[in-house]
């Protein structure tokens, strides 16, 4: 009798602690995702807009660096956090950063450092190449070297016996 209470106890113990995590997790949606319906401010201190955005979704924890100053004006309707934070930050030159659950708001540094040897009056030209990214799940390793070719830089490399013996045929 007594092992059958204990085993009955650790099956109830078991199943609350798994039945807790879901609920845990439900409590915290990801904030990024979550939908502002309204925010509207005209000629507002960032920091009052700031406080009322995160006390929309919740009160999360935040801080904001002291630098971070300047007053916005949004008109937002059925917009997500990231979309309406992403909105406030950039009128007064800010940006976020999260780290540990907490959102950072720090003031945003643009490198204008000009490098040694260069003149800061000139443009770079632009590339007009195209990257692309393709998925291959399954291929030849020979294939893939003889699309990538010997102008991309991998190895030098023949054609495998196969295409060599039909190319010498024709």
């Amino acid at each position: 009798m007594n092992k059958t209470i204990k085993l009955a106890l650790a099956m109830a113990l078991g199943a609350t602690l798994l039945g807790a995590s879901p609920a845990a997790r439900a409590q915290d949606p990801d904030l990024g995702s979550k939908i502002i319906p309204t925010l509207k401010y005209e000629q507002v201190d960032v920091r009052e807009a700031l406080r009322a955005l995160f006390k929309a979704v919740g009160n999360p924890g935040y801080t904001i660096d002291p630098a971070v100053q300047g007053t916005i004006t949004v008109n937002l309707s059925n917009v997500t956090f990231d979309i309406a934070i992403n909105n406030i930050l950039r009128q007064v030159d800010a940006t976020y950063r999260l780290d540990g659950g907490i959102y950072q708001i720090i003031r945003r540094e643009i490198d204008q450092t000009p490098q040694p040897g260069t003149d800061s009056t000139t443009v770079a030209p632009l590339s007009n190449d195209v990257l692309r990214r393709i998925q291959i799940n399954s291929a030849d390793p020979m294939l893939i070297a003889l699309l990538i070719g010997t102008q991309q830089g991998s190895q030098a490399f023949t054609l495998p016996p196969e295409i060599s013996a039909m190319q010498n045929q024709a």
